[in-house]
């Protein structure tokens, strides 16, 4: 889908609080049904149908069953909980969101919106065209949600860092990748659930894995074709350390393209950047096998290769070490190493 350019908020009046309810409020201007009518429909596009399909732990936040309680969530009378908006939080699907206010958003009531939008506080820049709102509606949801799952009924201007999915935004110079989320000015910006449940076991059918599993029947002088062929040698812990590595970088690669509108781009930009760094010591190096191969390239990306061609090598914490030699092992699956026994071949 198209991504539209990255949206800034600024303080106009501290004074207004805007809730969930009054969000909601806001979107029944393009709706003609009560809120409570739309509101499973609004949270289920959140969690890009998780929530219809029964897929997540909630199974009383919005019982279509009983209208007295969407009416009271749809009014306030009853909050999201803390638990409820964590789980919808780690299950956020930016997309699905943001189709889902295009298709509800007429283009009569954009202004409309846009106004009740900064009645509460948030100035938008006059510049920003009124076919952008529903990327506003995406966003301010998201921080909604995000403060009742911290224990916030009320979400206040500024909301600068919704200019998160922009790299080139001021927020980002005070980001911090740890612990599987992105942090910005101390405030956790969760990546998707579905991306930190990633297989990490060793895996045959990988192209990674079996260029590997070639390195080690060299070195060892027999044939290895599976995990198992391993055990007692010193390349056991090898396999499993470099799947490691493998995973993550494959997890900060989709996180990249997740958070960011340029993630994609900017993280290729790094992988071209390490391609290009390990030229020499890939195809011109002298080894006695394979597996010295793989250790000089990896020492030449992990201490030697210095990195500057993506907007990503600002956030703290998010390419590091690990990653580094992960990508390697990315270039591997994609063919643009093709071995590390013989990488000429």
């Amino acid at each position: 889908m198209i991504r539209y350019a990255s949206v800034r908020f600024a303080v106009q009046d501290m004074n207004d609080k805007i809730t969930f309810a009054k969000f909601i409020d806001i979107l029944s201007i393009s709706r003609k049904s009560p809120t409570y009518i739309f509101l499973p429909e609004l949270l289920d596009a959140f969690t890009d149908g998780k929530l219809n399909r029964g897929e997540l732990s909630l199974p009383n936040l919005c019982d279509e069953a009983n209208p007295n309680t969407l009416k009271a969530k749809a009014n306030g009378k009853r909050e999201i909980s803390k638990e409820e908006a964590t789980v919808l939080l780690e299950n956020f699907d930016y997309d699905s969101l943001e189709t889902y206010f295009n298709d509800l958003i007429s283009n009569v009531h954009l202004v409309e919106i846009r106004n009740a939008i900064v009645r509460y506080g948030f100035k938008l820049n006059s510049s920003l065209d009124d076919s952008l709102i529903p990327e506003v509606c995406a966003k301010l949801m998201k921080k909604i949600i995000y403060d009742l799952s911290i224990g916030r009924k009320e979400t206040l201007p500024p909301l600068e860092y919704l200019d998160f999915k922009s790299l080139s935004s001021t927020a980002i110079k005070a980001a911090e990748f740890k612990n599987g989320a992105l942090y910005i000015n101390g405030e956790k910006m969760p990546v998707s659930k579905k991306l930190a449940q990633m297989n990490i076991e060793v895996d045959g059918n990988l192209i990674f894995v079996k260029k590997l599993f070639e390195a080690y029947s060299e070195a060892l002088g027999r044939k290895v074709s599976d995990q198992k062929d391993l055990i007692g040698t010193i390349y056991e812990r090898h396999v499993s350390e470099h799947t490691k590595f493998y995973f993550e970088a494959r997890y900060k690669e989709n996180a990249a393209r997740e958070l960011f509108d340029e993630g994609e781009n900017e993280f290729e930009s790094i992988k071209k950047e390490i391609e290009e760094g390990i030229f020499d010591a890939l195809y011109y190096g002298k080894y006695e096998n394979g597996i010295e191969r793989i250790t000089n390239v990896m020492n030449t990306i992990a201490t030697n290769l210095q990195l500057n061609s993506s907007l990503l090598l600002n956030i703290r914490g998010f390419i590091n070490v690990s990653t580094r030699k992960g990508i390697l092992h990315i270039l591997v699956e994609e063919g643009r190493i093709k071995s590390w026994v013989n990488p000429n071949e």
